[in-house]
Parts: structure tokens; C-alpha cells; sequence
């Protein structure tokens, strides 16, 4: 056992750790590696004196927890952590050591004393020791011992090669006597920059950035320390002979509170306020957290002691304009959770840590936290991580590697569990040549509980994180399966034809007591919502005539594989077969939605314990969720459910139905309908979600898209979602349909066509979670439309998205009459320079501006050759946005043989500007966000040209205390570089 900080006593023994760990290179695999990581991320061969010790460990057991520490050759224990390996085997980049254990004798200025070295020329001192070669350092990995850390079984080690007397130039945060610094509180004194081991009379530009984990070649690289936040670098020129300097970068109006990295670019002619970070620009910080600004203490006020919560739960990102690390609360089962503090949510009074423990915990409310505060972890097991001294910043951290929870639809708490305050450590600890002092045994314990005012929470109140199921997967409940058939039972009253005799025939599949045909439904008392699907056009017998009495194609059986999946997770569903009006006349919109109305009819009755059951002998009786009814339709059957819902809210029928699915549906009815809504259908309040392919070659003009766009028109506030599938054909969504066996085929065209397994996987995805969303209250899946989390079955899919939930701020949707590219939907002013090549408001349906676009709304057209600018002003009675998550913008590339659009990515960047002049900005872009998609190439119809939702939190403009004010944006504002081309509407903010 090494000598230590007197580490980690009681809190392991309620962590699950495995004792016995093997390797993969025991189980076939490659043998466990250590990689040493440099600033970017990258490996590297040796360290010098104030560098960061962050390792990668490859060939490790997936899913297994691990010990990794830093000991030299005295046994003097440096730094830790307790990580686990990602499914991958490889435990993911973990500091060990910061700058060389250099932490200054006061890291945040408070008195607090550093309990590392004094500065670099006395780690220096250490780590040269008495012997030739220097000091050594060793990286070990050990098993993971649940009571002591450090004493489990070891696994591989690796020598630090010599952390060599410096030689490259070294840069360190600092106040005016060049003493090296890790925090500051902001506004309280002026932030130095202080170097040394410099070319003689150097010329070097500064930029201090917001912190990144993942720095890249080509990432911006964008100055924060002007005035609201504006780029405003730093030039240092040497006098001749100099090799070292300290300049103020940061004036104390101008600051603010977060994380930042330092950039700087020595002797480098090329140069400006903002750019992008070059392979000969020194780094620092790269993947550790640099300087951390935190809040003022309010003066002569006594701090308080209550609650910390800040945003914890996320994931990693790419991209060179968004943040590394994007805020989410929903994670797809198997998908790995990170945690990341920001810290300009910690109060001024934390009294800091040098490590904190993360527990993931099923969710409880203040109360229950206050009952219990006792922490247990239902991960792989509990991480330690090392803090940055004199703050409570780690970085990115990985702490749940497997979510895979008993359950589904689970919430839980993320609690940073931090070691008791530091503010015992002597200041200037760490005497020349000698390593690192221990802390007292007193404070070197978790005390295993939840601590109001020195542990951090994720969402008191509220759900950290969810896990879901990938709701392609069955759910829990056995499939039971069951049909009707009532010959000629169903006069229809109304539409063009008003078709007599109409056959009412279905099969079904429910939530049965046991898997099998016609067994009791699942449970006792237990109601399950219902939904309902209708097959569009299609040969109804096998010989091709209008009607057959043998030879019958079962079109409502292609949904088998739906009405399975459905039931299994709790639905009741319903494919019902529309024989009688599919064929010879084709059409019968009005038909098919009345058709539908009165299946749910007979379910109504079939649910009411006081209407005789002949059919089903009361095996329904009050087991259907009435309440939540779901309609779903294909091609013409999609085109019926929206004449459904729309008869259904003109004539007052009463049924709910809460949500509907329209799969390629057409978009042909010309006849009145009843109740006196308009030919052309409209849902009103129904939540709406269509599903559409590219490759469509039945309904080429992909005609759901108007359908979507003029669902929950203004005024009514219902959510609409669409998922426009390259390479998706029209028939593959029903097996019946390509079946051979029943005359059915593809018929898809274009390139990048899908098999019709993944196509099928689409609508399992899709419309499995969209009926969760809405028929169990389950708006956690709601995470699949808005397109931040994914199906496994579906990565080589590509999909295009528009969603616009209920709740929504409409900037501009384009719709004024007569058009008015001066002034947005809120009244605000537009104004555009220089005046772009192209700048119209134009329709966007068929046949409009350039014919390839789709939709039934009408948007903005913008072309630029030169860096544009476009503002629109929001008005004072709107500017308070801080109740919504998202800015959002559809948005598609319009070709024109390379005029203005080169084809390949498109980009621009989206600014909030608040009242106060404060501005930030991110990149859109397909790395960050998502495609901007460049209209689809079909055969038969040239480009399709197709809107795309681009969903840009908000909580990225305002992360490290960026100085926004979201109760007071007054402009949304985008930037357009170098060249395009592109079409845009429906500018809001949205839940």
C-alpha cells in the first residue's frame, strides 16, 4: 500500500465493485496499454515540468471498474482516479496529475493555501531527486479494491518518461506578481498571463477561450475578453533578449465567470481577433480545464448553505463551433452518460475539494432528499475523480458506461459527492525536493451523503437523466391476438360516394394475460390506450379486378409486425381492412377517415360493460384507454386519418384522439367535407407526426409534407413532427406490399436506397415512441423526433427532421401578406448587409421559386457571395425567452449548379444579441447539429428540396456564465460566410 492522502474508507463499501478483473488480452484481446495524452488529446512520448498527466488505458475488461494512480519512487501517492472502462475496453482520458502538481500558494485566491508545489521551479526541483536520471514516476492500474483504494491486484504499469526540465515555452494564469493561479473571483482583481522558456524577443498573440476537452486542428479560436464578451486578444512583444513576460489579459469590468484555455501564437504573421487554432499554436489548456472564474461572495452578506444544483448530465460532441459537451436528459439504453460542471453555477462560498465521487441514483424530490441523504450508486460503479486545486472543475467525465436499468423510462439523480474542504492545507505546502504533503486523515473521507451546500446535485425537483429502451425492442407485455369481420355493416354517410355495404374488418393485437389467439387481456383493471391503422390504395385481389371472392390481398395484415410491436408495449392496436373502398374509384378520403371513426365505434362499445358483447364476451370491458386513441394511416389511409381527425373535430363526434401517424400519405381529396372544414385537411390540435422516404415512387412529391405544414396552424398549439428518410420507397413501411407472394414489389427509385428491414425499422422507431409520447405520457420520447438520441438499428439511415413543438415563440414564419422581408411575425425590424445576391420571401410548394420544393408554407430565400449579415429585432413584449430550450430554424441548401451554392456542407452560425449589447454565437453546422440536407436527386421529379429543423439549445449560449441575458435577447442574428445558397422558416423558440 502506497503512502497516500489517507484516501477513501467507508463510502466504498456500498459500491458493487468486481474483485477479479481480467484483462482482454486473457480473453483474446489486445493486452492492457497506458497511453500518455497531450494537449490535444493526442499520445505523446515524454512530459516536461508543469505539463498535465492525463492517461488512456486500452485492452481493458468493458464495463469493469479500475484504480489508476500516480506514485514516484518513494511510494508517494500524486494523484488518482477511479474510472471505468467503456465498452470498448478502453478507460476513456483521465487526469492524474495537473501541472505537475504545481498549485500555487494560494490556487483561488482566498486564502486557502495550495497543497501542491509553490511553483514550477520547485516541482522541478522534486522531480530531478538526488539520483542521475531523476526522479521516476509510475502509472499503475490496479483492480479496484471496494474499502482502499490503490490496493487491488495490479494490472499493467508504465514509467512516466522524464518529465524533462523545460525547455518549450510554458504559459500559466497568474495575478501581477507572476504567481501562478488556478481560479479568480470575477471582478475582484485583474487576470495575468505569465511565461517564460520563450524565443528571445518574441511577438506573441493571447487568446483566452472558453475551456474545450477536445481540441482539434481547425477549431475556432475566439477571444472573450472584451467588452460583452467580444474578441479582444492579447500581443506581447519582447524586448530583444527577453525570453519570459507577465501582461494583464483580462481587466476586472470586463470579466466574467466559467472555464477557460489559453491559446498562444508566438511569432506567427498571420493573425487576428478571431480564427482558428494551428498546429504550431501552443496550447494551454488542452483536454484539462484551464483557469475557472467563479462568482463574487456578496460582501457583509452571509453566504447560503442551501441546495447546489447545476446541469450535469450530457454527452460529448464534435465540432468546431459547439461545445464539447452538450446538456441532455435523455439517454438511450447502452448509451454511456458523462458529467460535466460548469462552473459558474458553484456559489462563491464552496470550499472546494481535491476529489469528488459520482453517484447515479434513482431520482428523488427535496423531500425525499432531506429523509434520506445516504448516497448509493446502480452503475458500473462509483468514479473518483481529481479535481483542478482550488476549483471543482474536472473536465468531461464518464459516469455511467452501460446504462442498462431494470425498467424502463427510469429517472435518476447524478450527485457529485465531494471529500470534506480543503481549507486546512498549510499554504506553499510542497518544500524543494520534496513531494506533496498528505492531507489530514480527518479530511480525507466522503462521508457517503448527500451534503446541501457542499455536494452537487443534478435536478433537485426534477430527473437528471432518463434511460430508455430503443422501442424497436418488445416491450414487456405477452402478444395476444384476436380478429373481426362484420359483412357489409357499415353504410357510410358521407364523402363523394357514400359507399354502401362497406365491410367492417380488422386484426387486432393487445396486451394479453399470456402470448397466443383470443387470450384474456394483460391484468385485471389495467386500461391500455388504442390505436388504429389504415392501409392506403393497393391491388385488393391477387387477378387485379375491383372485387374478388377468392384471391383476396390482405393489405391490413402488412402491419402484423407494428400491431405486435405495439401491443407488446401496452397498446391496444387495430389494422383494419378497407376493402370495400380501396379499389376502382382509388380515392375516398372522406371514406377512409369515416371508415376509421367507426371502428373506434365499435371499440367503444366493445369497452362499455353496459352494451351486450356478442363478439368478444366483455373480454374489453373497461380494459381501453379511451382517452388516448392514436389514428395512423399509409399513403391514402394517411390522407383518411387526417380527414378522420378533422371530421371528427368539425362534428363534434367526442372520440380523443390524442395523437396521429400519417405514412407517405397523399394529399388529393377535393371533396367537401362534413362539418364544413376545408378540403384540403387540417389538424387542428392533434399531435401529428409523418414519416415519409426520398425514394418514393408512388407519391413522388412526397405530399405528407404539406400535410405537416398545415397541421396546428397559428392559433393551436399542438406538437408536429416528420422524418423525411433517404432512401425510403413507399411500399416497405407493409410487408404485404413487396411481398412476391401477393404481386408486391419495391417501388423505389434514386440512389441510396434502404433495405426494406431498415425502412420497417423506421416506423418501429418512429412511431412506437411517438405513441409513448402521447398515449402514455411518456414526452421522454419525444428525445427520437427531436433527433438527439438514436436507434442502434438505425445508423446508416440517414434522416431529415422537422419538429415544432406546441409550446413555441414564432420570430418569423414568413407568412405575412402581402410578403415583407423588412418585418419578422413579431413586428421587429429585418435588415440584411450588404444585400445578399438573393433575398425574397417566396412559397414553398410545388411549383413555386425554383419547383423542387415540396411544402405548403412560405419561406425566405437568401444568396450571398460575401460575409452577409441578417438580424431580425424581436420586440420588448417578447424578448423574455428564458422559458424555452431551444432556437430553431428549418432550413434546407437549394442547388443551382454551383452558382451560389458550391453543393457539400452548408454553414452559417446563429447569434443571440441581448438588450444589453452581450452577443453570443454558434455554428450550425452537420458535425454540431445536424445536415443541412441539399434537395434529393430523384429520377422522375429532379431535386426534392426538403426543410430540415435545426435545434440549437440554449443552454450552449449561456454555459460558462457567458453573460447572456435570456429574459432580454432583442436579436436573432445569422451569419453567412463565403458563399450559398439556402432557404429558410419557421425562426422560433421552442420547449
Amino acid at each position: 500500500m502506497h503512502a497516500s492522502f489517507g484516501l477513501l474508507v467507508a463510502a466504498f463499501a456500498t459500491t458493487a465493485v468486481a474483485t477479479v478483473a481480467v484483462p482482454a488480452a486473457a480473453q483474446g484481446g489486445p493486452a492492457p496499454a497506458i497511453q500518455l495524452l497531450g494537449k490535444r488529446s493526442t499520445a505523446i512520448v515524454t512530459y516536461e515540468v508543469g505539463d498535465t498527466l492525463a492517461v488512456q488505458v486500452d485492452g481493458m475488461v468493458p464495463r469493469m471498474v479500475y484504480d489508476l494512480q500516480l506514485v514516484d519512487d518513494l511510494g508517494a501517492q500524486l494523484g488518482l482516479a477511479r474510472a471505468t472502462a467503456n465498452l470498448d475496453g478502453v478507460i476513456e482520458p483521465e487526469v492524474l496529475w495537473w501541472e505537475s502538481g504545481v498549485t500555487g500558494l494560494d490556487p483561488d485566491g482566498r486564502g486557502n493555501g495550495g497543497w501542491g508545489f509553490a511553483d514550477f521551479a520547485t516541482a522541478e526541483s522534486y522531480l530531478a531527486g538526488s539520483t542521475p536520471g531523476g526522479r521516476t514516476l509510475t502509472v499503475e492500474v490496479r483492480q479496484a479494491d471496494p474499502l482502499n483504494f490503490g490496493a487491488g491486484r495490479l494490472i499493467t504499469s508504465l514509467a512516466v518518461p522524464r518529465l524533462a526540465q523545460r525547455q518549450s515555452p510554458n504559459f500559466w494564469f497568474s495575478d501581477r506578481l507572476g504567481n501562478y493561479r488556478t481560479s479568480f473571483e470575477s471582478q475582484a482583481q485583474d487576470i495575468w498571463v505569465s511565461a517564460d522558456h520563450l524565443p528571445a524577443g518574441a511577438i506573441v498573440d493571447l487568446f483566452l477561450v472558453g475551456d474545450r476537452s477536445d481540441w482539434q486542428d481547425g477549431d475556432d479560436v475566439i477571444d472573450v475578453t472584451g467588452a460583452q464578451g467580444s474578441a479582444q486578444k492579447e500581443r506581447i512583444v519582447l524586448a530583444p533578449g527577453a525570453t519570459s513576460f507577465s501582461a494583464r489579459v483580462w481587466p476586472t469590468v470586463l470579466q466574467r465567470t466559467g472555464a477557460f484555455d489559453l491559446v498562444a501564437r508566438i511569432n506567427d504573421p498571420r493573425t487576428g481577433a478571431t480564427t482558428t487554432l494551428r498546429s504550431t499554436d501552443a496550447l494551454f489548456h488542452g483536454y484539462e480545464v484551464g483557469l475557472v472564474i467563479e462568482k463574487p461572495a456578496p460582501a457583509l452578506v452571509p453566504l447560503a448553505t442551501g441546495d447546489i444544483e447545476a446541469n450535469l448530465a450530457g454527452r460529448r460532441t464534435v465540432g468546431s463551433k459547439f461545445p464539447t459537451f452538450r446538456r441532455q436528459d435523455v439517454f438511450i439504453r447502452h448509451n454511456s452518460v458523462y458529467v460535466n460542471l460548469d462552473p459558474s453555477e458553484i456559489p462563491p462560498d464552496h470550499p472546494k475539494s481535491k476529489l469528488a465521487m459520482i453517484y447515479v441514483m434513482p431520482s428523488r424530490d427535496a423531500a425525499g432528499w432531506s429523509a434520506q441523504p445516504k448516497l448509493f450508486d446502480v452503475t458500473e460503479g462509483i468514479e473518483v475523480r481529481s479535481l483542478k486545486p482550488g476549483t471543482v472543475a474536472a473536465g468531461i467525465l464518464l459516469a455511467w458506461t452501460d446504462p442498462d436499468p431494470v425498467g424502463d423510462g427510469l429517472e435518476f439523480d447524478v450527485v457529485l459527492d465531494f471529500r470534506d474542504s480543503l481549507r486546512l492545507s498549510p499554504p506553499g505546502a510542497g518544500a524543494p525536493g520534496s513531494p506533496p504533503p498528505s492531507l489530514p486523515p480527518t479530511n480525507s473521507l466522503f462521508d457517503g451523503e448527500y451534503t446541501p451546500g457542499f455536494d452537487i446535485i443534478d435536478s433537485l425537483d426534477g430527473k437528471a437523466l432518463v434511460v430508455v429502451s430503443d422501442p424497436a425492442g418488445l416491450g414487456p407485455f405477452p402478444v395476444g391476438r384476436t380478429d373481426y369481420d362484420f359483412i357489409d355493416a357499415y353504410d357510410i354517410p358521407y364523402g363523394q360516394y357514400q359507399d354502401q355495404n362497406v365491410d367492417v374488418r380488422a386484426v387486432v393485437a393487445y396486451p394479453g394475460a399470456t402470448a397466443g389467439s383470443n387470450v384474456a387481456v394483460y391484468g385485471t383493471t389495467r386500461r391500455f390506450p388504442v390505436v388504429l391503422i389504415l392501409h392506403g390504395n393497393h391491388n385488393v385481389c391477387m387477378s387485379g379486378a375491383c372485387t374478388c371472392s377468392s384471391g383476396r390481398i390482405p393489405n391490413h395484415k402488412g402491419y402484423d409486425y407494428l400491431l405486435d410491436l405495439w401491443a407488446s408495449h401496452g397498446f391496444i392496436a387495430i389494422s383494419i381492412d378497407a376493402y370495400d373502398i380501396t379499389a376502382c374509384p382509388t380515392d375516398r378520403f372522406i371514406e377512409r377517415g369515416a371508415l376509421m371513426l367507426e371502428h373506434l365505434r365499435y371499440w367503444t362499445d366493445w369497452d362499455n360493460p353496459a352494451v351486450p358483447d356478442a363478439t368478444y364476451g366483455g373480454r374489453f370491458y373497461d380494459r381501453l384507454d379511451l382517452n388516448h386513441v392514436g389514428f395512423a394511416g399509409h399513403s391514402r389511409g394517411g390522407e383518411g386519418v387526417a380527414a378522420a381527425v378533422q371530421i371528427n373535430q368539425d362534428l363534434a363526434l367526442g372520440y380523443n384522439i390524442a395523437a396521429a401517424i400519417l405514412i407517405a400519405p397523399t394529399d388529393y381529396n377535393w371533396s367537401t367535407p362534413p362539418g364544413g372544414g376545408p378540403v384540403v385537411f387540417v389538424m387542428d390540435d392533434t399531435p401529428t407526426f409523418n414519416i415519409m422516404g426520398s425514394s418514393d415512387g408512388d407519391v413522388i412529391d412526397n405530399d405528407g409534407a404539406q400535410l405537416y405544414d398545415r397541421a396546428a396552424p397559428s392559433g393551436h398549439r399542438a406538437t408536429k413532427s416528420q422524418a423525411f428518410v433517404y432512401g425510403a420507397d413507399h411500399n416497405s413501411w407493409n410487408t404485404v406490399w413487396i411481398d412476391p407472394a401477393w404481386n408486391g414489389g419495391s417501388d423505389g427509385v434514386g440512389g441510396g436506397r434502404i433495405t426494406a428491414q431498415q425502412q420497417q425499422d423506421t416506423g418501429r422507431v418512429y412511431m412506437t415512441s411517438w405513441w409513448m409520447a402521447w398515449l402514455q405520457g411518456r414526452r421522454e420520447m419525444l428525445a427520437f423526433h427531436r433527433d438527439t438520441i438514436q436507434s442502434p438499428l438505425l445508423p446508416a439511415v440517414e434522416t431529415h427532421w422537422n419538429y415544432e413543438p406546441g409550446e413555441r415563440l414564432d420570430v418569423d414564419d414568413f407568412e405575412q401578406t402581402p410578403a415583407d422581408v423588412f418585418t419578422n411575425s413579431l413586428g421587429g425590424a429585418v435588415t440584411v448587409a450588404p444585400t445578399p445576391l438573393t433575398f425574397i420571401e417566396s412559397g414553398f410548394r410545388p411549383g413555386n421559386y425554383n419547383g423542387s420544393f415540396k411544402h405548403d408554407t412560405s419561406g425566405m430565400i437568401v444568396g450571398w457571395n460575401q460575409v452577409t449579415t441578417y438580424e431580425s429585432a424581436i420586440p420588448v413584449a417578447w424578448q423574455d425567452v428564458s422559458g424555452y430550450a431551444f432556437i430553431s430554424v428549418r432550413t434546407a441548401q437549394i442547388w443551382d449548379s454551383k452558382v451560389l451554392n458550391p453543393g457539400g456542407s452548408q454553414n452559417f452560425t446563429v447569434e443571440l444579441e441581448d438588450a444589453n449589447g452581450v452577443r453570443q454565437r454558434l455554428g450550425v453546422e452537420a458535425r454540431a447539429f445536424t445536415t443541412i440536407p441539399l434537395g434529393y436527386s430523384h429520377p422522375w421529379t429532379g431535386r426534392k428540396s426538403m426543410l430540415n429543423s435545426v435545434m440549437v439549445p440554449l443552454r450552449a449560449f449561456t454555459q460558462e456564465n457567458s453573460g447572456l441575458d435570456l429574459t432580454k435577447i432583442s436579436k436573432v442574428v445569422f451569419d453567412f460566410s463565403n458563399t450559398g445558397l439556402l432557404a429558410f422558416d419557421n425562426v422560433q423558440f421552442t420547449k
